[in-house]
């Protein structure tokens, strides 16, 4: 009888958890890419900013040793816009290599194109994530 009280109790317990719990923030999908070896993802943190803004595949080349990635994009939005992006390299096995990056301010006018350019800090840099929020 003990056994199944608890039972109880802990079923109620982890309903309660569960159903008070905020729901997970949903951040739009992540846009991928692939250049041979080279993958690239650009994340957006705010879904009108994937109206607002047209991005081109991403494209790599070397840089001496290291990797270079560069970014062009389109605002086609009619207000002038701030915003900041974060860029992090991984190895090839996935790991994060440039750990001390930072958030970066820009703004964009209307109809403007805007490049962004960045070099993995490592020889096996073989990844690359642009993040971007407002």
């Amino acid at each position: 009888m003990n056994y199944k009280l608890i039972h109880l109790i802990l079923i109620l317990l982890l309903l309660f958890i569960t159903g008070c719990s905020a729901p997970p923030k949903i951040l739009p999908s992540a846009l991928r890419y692939q250049d041979g070896q080279y993958k690239a993802t650009i994340s957006l943190s705010d879904p009108e900013l994937s109206q607002l803004i047209e991005f081109q595949a991403p494209r790599f080349r070397k840089q001496g040793r290291f990797t270079q990635s560069v970014v062009n994009l389109h605002y086609q939005g009619t207000q002038p816009i701030s915003l900041e992006y974060y860029v992090e390299w991984t190895d090839s096995s996935g790991f994060p290599i440039d750990t001390v990056s930072q958030w970066k301010p820009f703004q964009l006018s209307p109809n403007q194109y805007r490049q962004i350019t960045s070099v993995g800090k490592a020889e096996d840099a073989e990844g690359v994530h642009f993040r971007f929020r407002r």
